[in-house]
């Protein structure tokens, strides 16, 4: 049993499309997710995904809307000449983002923090089915089936998660959850990241659908952009 009242679901009353009504934020005109359309993203010129991850402790946890997985400090995204901290990571079924109208089975989202102003950057990953992933199975072996238990990682390393191309698609959106902040840097990575169909399946048992819908683009501009980077 989770704790805490849920305000808001994916399903029924509580569903998308009443969460304006609480948040309203969630009513802005620069929501996410979208479907990106690759014949409209405007080619841009190449801007690095720097990434300075490394072993971290990492806690997984189910907030009640998907698993959740908090990092301690140490993981650091650079764009755009700027520093982001990780401040966590959790995922979709299915996913939220589409790529010309085709959704994936999921999408990670790894969302960083800007040291420099309350601003977002969040890096997102298509899951599509594929080879078996070791480190899904250390994270998903043993998924909490409520708010009470949580898994916690000593030396885990976010970088396993990430496809090895840097391309991505860039927009300016929200939080896709309430209260749907804006003003949110989406980085949608162009290589999806394979991960068995069992492994989906350990996470399907639970959330078979915790994806909000594609929102309206309302004349905002999609960039794709070189972002050839090297691990640290």
């Amino acid at each position: 049993m989770f704790k805490i009242r849920q305000r808001w679901s994916y399903q029924g009353s509580n569903g998308p499309d009443a969460w304006a009504v609480e948040f309203p934020g969630c009513g802005g005109t620069a929501q996410s997710p979208i479907d990106i359309v690759r014949r409209q993203a405007v080619n841009g010129s190449t801007i690095p995904l720097a990434f300075d991850y490394r072993p971290i402790q990492a806690t997984l946890f189910n907030n009640g809307f998907t698993m959740q997985v908090d990092t301690s400090p140490g993981c650091v995204l650079t764009w755009r000449g700027s520093p982001y901290d990780l401040v966590q990571f959790h995922w979709h079924c299915q996913s939220e983002h589409t790529i010309d109208g085709r959704p994936f089975p999921m999408e990670l989202h790894l969302v960083h923090q800007s040291r420099e102003a309350e601003a977002f950057a969040v890096i997102g990953v298509m899951l599509e089915h594929g080879a078996h992933q070791d480190a899904y199975d250390l994270l998903w072996h043993d998924l909490p089936t409520d708010d009470v238990k949580q898994n916690i990682f000593d030396e885990f390393d976010p970088s396993v998660l990430l496809p090895s191309r840097r391309d991505y698609f860039l927009y300016e959106g929200s939080l896709t959850t309430p209260p749907c902040t804006e003003a949110v840097s989406w980085l949608l990575l162009e290589e999806p990241f394979p991960v068995s169909k069992k492994q989906i399946e350990n996470f399907e048992h639970l959330y078979p659908d915790n994806h909000r819908p594609r929102q309206p683009l309302n004349g905002r501009r999609v960039h794709f952009v070189r972002g050839a980077s090297s691990r640290t």
